[in-house]
């Protein structure tokens, strides 16, 4: 690492600009299926700062942001990915019909140190920190070896079409990113930006999303007799209670089993019940001839969805309870192979501007799907690496028992990710 490289970078972020996209971007509202409006935004600022800009339609009012720092031909070229969408919480009942209810979007502001904005920490900030890393590189009046594609793209953030939940706004785990790396926008290799406190890793998990119904009978309250065996009993509610604890039975030796080491530490599969539906509201006084539980299953990298599949059927099989078991979005885990001259080039920079060592990665962090995963299953060694949410100090000011305040970013983390992606850029792609 040529130390007059840092020096240039770091003269030229000005924070203040940096800052400001970063409410910029948290300002435009773009839960996933409405990703057009930031997209516009995005491409019309590459433009203005001297990147080729392409906007990639990926579906009706969801397109990806593409932004490219040309080079020569002579060295690697990299990319840089970040996601758009942004996720929200709802209530069981505010999800009746087709469309996620409009959420208004925070007030951005900056204070004490801390910027606030819907989606700044997943991952409003990392998208602000990769194009102004692109910027500083251009304005240090740089030329590269390679070229540097920013990219931001649609629908990552964890929904899935199922039942009555179809359409644009469902469609993620990915969706953009495996647009934009089968439509041409593609590179040697990739920094995925998504969150992870400044933690390094090369191995995410899969993902199994599945639905399990069971059956039952509409008797009417007057005429409904107790069983004494739960696996008998004609609503389907009370069956699927034998299920839940067959999953949770099942779901606590698989977590132990599923762990996966890598060079950089440890992956932790986990399994979770993520939602039930049985029965009509209006209709109590009849019992549910119906009900299905909506299970997330995690997978190490290597572990098919197929043989999730075979495990919860022979679980649901030991229950002796009819049921049916759908799987709905099934995505492969994988550890990034050749992956060694980016984690080169991120320990380095990460020394050269916090002046110390990576943090060691928290497993939690491994254990997520993200699109680094469809960099790797194309064979384009990709890495995460990204900032987050601020601290805060426990309830006595204790720094011990700190914690992360959603849709918040520190302006020092924004600044130092900005810095060290930039000189990271410099040492994969190389300078002319």
């Amino acid at each position: 690492m040529n130390a007059q490289w840092a020096d240039r970078i770091v003269a030229v972020v000005d924070p203040d600009q940096v800052c400001r996209l970063a409410l910029d971007l948290c300002d435009i509202a773009s839960p996933t299926g409405e990703e057009d409006a930031l997209s516009a935004f995005i491409v019309d600022w590459f433009k203005r700062n001297g990147l080729v800009g392409t906007r990639q339609e990926v579906e009706t009012n969801r397109s990806n942001a593409v932004g490219i720092l040309r080079g020569g031909s002579s060295g690697p070229s990299l990319m840089l990915n970040g996601h758009m969408d942004t996720g929200m919480h709802l209530r069981h009942d505010e999800v009746i019909g087709p469309v996620p209810p409009k959420r208004a979007i925070l007030p951005t502001r900056i204070e004490n140190g801390v910027l606030y904005g819907t989606g700044m920490d997943n991952m409003k900030s990392g998208l602000a920190a990769i194009m102004s890393a692109a910027k500083a590189i251009k304005d240090a009046g740089f030329t590269l070896n390679g070229d540097l594609i920013v990219a931001g793209v649609a629908g990552e953030v964890s929904r899935a079409p199922v039942d009555q939940y179809q359409g644009p706004y469902y469609r993620s785990k990915g969706l953009g990113t495996r647009y934009l790396l089968t439509h041409g926008i593609i590179s040697d290799y990739a920094i995925v930006a998504d969150t992870s406190h400044f933690g390094l890793t090369w191995a995410q998990c899969g993902v199994v999303y599945a639905k399990i119904t069971v059956g039952g009978r509409p008797f009417y309250t007057p005429f409904t007799r107790r069983s004494a065996d739960p696996r008998v009993s004609h609503n389907a509610i009370i069956k699927m209670g034998i299920v839940i604890q067959a999953f949770e039975k099942w779901a606590a030796d698989y977590e132990a089993r599923a762990i996966y080491h890598f060079a950089a530490g440890e992956v932790h599969p986990k399994a979770s019940i993520g939602a039930i539906a049985g029965g009509v509201p209006f209709k109590v006084a009849n019992s549910p001839i119906a009900c299905s539980l909506y299970v997330d299953v995690r997978t190490p990298p290597g572990l098919t969805p197929r043989q999730i599949q075979r495990e919860l059927r022979t679980m649901l099989d030991d229950t002796g309870i009819d049921y049916d078991l759908e799987l709905f979005t099934t995505q492969m885990g994988y550890e990034g192979k050749g992956v060694e001259p980016i984690v080169k080039a991120i320990s380095d920079a990460h020394e050269i501007v916090a002046g110390k060592p990576l943090p060691p990665i928290d497993p939690v962090e491994n254990s997520m799907w993200t699109d680094t995963n469809l960099y790797n299953e194309l064979n384009i060694p990709a890495v995460k690496f990204g900032i987050g949410a601020a601290l805060r100090a426990g309830p006595d000011g204790e720094l011990h028992n700190m914690v992360r305040l959603r849709d918040s970013t520190s302006v020092d983390d924004l600044l130092n990710a900005t810095k060290i992606y930039a000189i990271s850029a410099l040492q994969i792609c190389g300078v002319a």
